[in-house]
C-alpha cells in the first residue's frame, strides 16, 4: 500500500508536458519513446541548448525536480535548468526538488548521483562528480565567480573559472559551499555549513570550515 501511495505521489509531481519537451529537445523521437529524463511540475526551463547526454538510455534514469526527501527546510524556489554547454549523466541521477543547474561548460554526473533538495550548481568551465556522490540541501557548488575581476595595470582577468572535481563516494552535507579549483579525494564527508576553497587530497576524512580535516579514517553509508 505504501509503495502504491509513493508511486501515485510521484506521478502527481511529474509533468508530462515538460518531460516530453525535454526529451524531444535532446533526444528527438527516440527520447519521446523511452523518456530517459523525467521532469517535475515545479521545474523551470531557462535555456535548453547545448547537449544533454545519458550514457544509460532507459526510462527515468535521470529525474529532475521529483525527489523530495521530506526532512529538509521548506523550499522557496522552483528547480531550474539553464544549459548552454554539455551535461553528461553516466547512470542514475536524481536532482531533487528546488535543484538549480546553470551550465555553460561541461557538467558530469556519475552513476548514483543525488541532490536532496534546494541546492545550486553553477558551471562555467568544468564540474565533475564521480559515482555515488550525495549532495544535501542548501549547497552551492560553483567553478566561477560569475563576474570578471581585472588587474588594473595589465587589464588581465585574474579570476578565471577553475575546474571542480569531486571523486567517488563523497557526501556534501547541508549548507556547504564548494568553490572553484577544488578537488576532493574519494570517501570525503564535507561537514555541514562548510566552505571549501582548497583541494582535499586525503581519502576517508571529514573536512570542515576553512578546509580543516576534522577526523580521519572514517567511512559513511546511505
Amino acid at each position: 500500500m505504501k509503495y502504491i501511495q509513493r508511486y501515485l505521489n510521484f506521478l502527481l509531481r511529474m509533468s508530462i508536458i515538460k518531460t516530453l519537451i525535454f526529451n524531444f529537445r535532446y533526444f528527438g523521437l527516440r527520447g519521446i519513446v523511452v523518456l530517459p529524463v523525467l521532469v517535475g511540475k515545479e521545474v523551470e526551463f531557462h535555456t535548453l541548448k547545448g547537449e544533454f547526454i545519458c550514457e544509460e538510455f532507459k526510462t527515468g534514469i535521470v529525474q529532475i525536480g521529483l525527489n523530495d526527501m521530506g526532512n529538509h527546510p521548506k523550499r522557496t524556489t522552483c528547480a531550474s535548468i539553464q544549459n548552454n554547454g554539455t551535461i553528461r549523466c553516466k547512470g542514475k541521477v536524481r536532482l531533487g526538488v528546488g535543484t538549480r543547474i546553470s551550465n555553460g561548460g561541461t557538467l558530469v554526473f556519475g552513476n548514483n548521483f543525488s541532490i536532496t533538495a534546494d541546492s545550486s550548481i553553477i558551471c562555467g568551465k568544468s564540474i565533475t562528480f564521480e559515482d555515488n556522490v550525495l549532495v544535501s540541501w542548501g549547497c552551492q557548488i560553483m567553478d566561477t565567480d560569475l563576474h570578471k575581476i581585472f588587474n588594473i595595470d595589465t587589464n588581465q582577468i585574474i579570476n578565471s573559472p577553475k575546474e571542480i572535481y569531486i571523486s567517488e563516494h563523497c557526501w556534501i552535507c547541508s549548507g556547504c559551499k564548494i568553490l572553484k579549483g577544488v578537488r576532493l579525494a574519494s570517501n570525503i564527508i564535507v561537514a555541514a555549513d562548510s566552505t571549501i576553497t582548497k583541494s582535499i587530497l586525503t581519502n576517508n576524512v571529514i573536512v570542515g570550515f576553512n578546509n580543516r580535516i576534522l577526523k580521519e579514517k572514517v567511512r559513511w553509508e546511505v
